[in-house]
Order: structure tokens, then C-alpha cells, then sequence
């Protein structure tokens, strides 16, 4: 029986692991949450300049300031059909928001340069990964170096992961709950900006009309369609809000529609894709 820190009897020793003892016991933890196998594929990271196909080796460093302080943006963009899809515009918010949040580029000052480095390598952690179909995330961190305030001596740090997506091409409704602001306050507006998704996509074809406005409850109780956007592909059709059905509370033609033609962009097009080769 070991003596814990304030004297007293502790119950259970803890173990000091070496590297190979560490993996084993996070191979076996990974294991109990996913049985079935890790849903990230791949990862690259700028602190080795590599890509890592082993999950107990998709780490960060525990004083990479995305875990002391939170200091550090990411984005997304979609692996469709063996092509990488729609990376340039989400690149164009990654570097807005690397700005705004006051972070240093991993790959020099030149802004040009960045991007062609990141699209080379959101490209070929694709390919390691061995899915033509995926969702892309990658994130931009202040990176680690010290657990204090300000990041003297931190290392700027890029990370990509690419992880297994559900394929789902039929839009399917969802119910929603409005939160007032008295419960969850509004964020402030710079963090509203960072990484926000403030533009609409191009496959507007079914709308008669496009406007960005403030929309009130009662709008949307009385509105034929709710859908919400996110990502390159998410598509929700909201058929419930608050427990009150919208309209006929089904997917409407306009959903449907929408959710058709941003699928067949992704899917089919080549306008915003970047071909692979594995």
C-alpha cells in the first residue's frame, strides 16, 4: 500500500510508463471507446513535418497553446470522390482568421507560400489516409513552448486530420431548439468572426431569392422551409423547432433540392476539386 501525497494510505499505486507500456495501455483505451477501429485516418503535423497513419501516434503537445489558452483556429474542407473539394475558399477563412487571432503562419510570413504548402499537404494526408471519401479538418495553433500567457518561444504548429464521413445523399430533417441569450449569452464579435460560416454557397438555383438578414422566432414558425448549413455538404432541413412543427413538418422541395445540387457539385464537379492520385 502506498503513502499518498497529504500522508495518508493510497489504495493504488500509479503506474510510471515507458513509451512502449504507454502505447499498449492507449491502444487498449482506444480500443473500449472504438472496437471497430479509430475514425481518423490520417494526421500530419508541421512540429515533424509527417503524416502518422497509427492513431496512438496522432498526438499534440500538452503546452501547445490550443490546450493552455486556447490560441488557435482551424477549418474544413471535404475529400468527395477521390477529390479535394472546396479547399481554396476555406483556406481564404483560415488565413482570415489566423489573422484576426493574432497567429503566426508555420511556414514563413508569405501568405502564398502557406497555402501552397497546406494545399500540399491537406493532399497528400488525403492520399495516406486511403479514403476517397472524407471529411478534412485542420487546424492552426499558436503552438507549444510555454504555459504562460504569451507565446515567446512557442513554435507556430499545423495539424490535419482526416477522418472516415458518413455518405449520405438524401436530405434528411432535424429538430431544433432555440436557446435565449439569458442561458447561453452571444459570443463577442470577434470570436463570432473567427472561423464562421458567413457566406452561402453557390447552388442557390432553387431559391427565387437569397438575402442574409436577422431572422426573428416567429419567422421561422411561419416560414414554409428552415435549413441549416454547415460544412461543404451538411444540408438539415429543420422540421422541428422547439417542439412546434415547421410547416408540414417534412423535408421540403426546396431542401431537397439544395441538398441534390450541393451533392452533385461535390461529387461530380471539377470546378473547386483537386484531383488525386493514390
Amino acid at each position: 500500500m502506498a503513502t499518498g501525497c497529504n500522508g495518508t494510505s493510497s489504495k493504488r499505486k500509479l503506474e510510471v510508463l515507458d513509451q512502449d507500456a504507454f502505447l499498449q495501455k492507449s491502444k487498449a483505451a482506444r480500443l473500449r471507446r472504438s472496437p471497430e477501429g479509430h475514425f481518423i485516418k490520417a494526421m500530419y503535423s508541421s512540429l515533424v513535418d509527417s503524416i502518422i497513419t497509427d492513431p496512438e501516434m496522432m498526438v499534440i503537445p500538452l503546452d501547445d497553446h490550443s490546450i493552455v489558452r486556447g490560441h488557435a483556429v482551424f477549418d474544413t474542407c471535404t475529400l468527395a470522390d477521390g477529390k479535394v473539394y472546396r479547399l481554396g475558399i476555406h483556406l481564404d477563412r483560415l488565413f482570415k482568421s489566423a489573422k484576426l487571432a493574432k497567429l503566426k503562419l508555420p511556414f514563413g510570413d508569405s501568405e502564398e507560400e502557406n497555402r501552397s504548402r497546406i494545399t500540399d499537404i491537406v493532399c497528400q494526408t488525403c492520399v495516406a489516409s486511403g479514403l476517397k471519401d472524407a471529411g478534412v479538418r485542420f487546424f492552426l495553433t499558436a503552438g507549444p513552448g510555454n504555459f504562460g500567457f504569451t507565446t515567446a518561444g512557442c513554435e507556430p504548429a499545423f495539424y490535419v486530420s482526416v477522418l472516415t464521413a458518413e455518405k449520405v445523399a438524401e436530405a434528411k430533417g432535424i429538430g431544433e431548439a432555440l436557446v435565449p441569450e439569458t442561458e447561453v449569452p452571444m459570443k463577442p464579435a470577434l470570436l463570432a468572426t473567427l472561423k464562421s460560416n458567413n457566406y452561402l454557397l453557390n447552388e442557390t438555383e432553387a431559391l427565387k431569392e437569397v438575402r442574409q438578414e436577422i431572422l426573428h422566432k416567429d419567422q421561422l414558425f411561419a416560414a414554409q422551409e428552415v435549413i441549416m448549413f454547415c460544412g461543404d455538404l451538411g444540408v438539415f432541413p429543420v422540421t422541428t423547432l422547439d417542439g412546434c412543427t415547421i410547416a408540414s413538418g417534412e423535408v421540403g422541395p426546396v431542401g431537397k433540392e439544395l441538398k441534390r445540387l450541393i451533392w452533385q457539385v461535390a461529387f461530380e464537379g471539377t470546378e473547386e476539386h483537386i484531383q488525386l492520385t493514390y
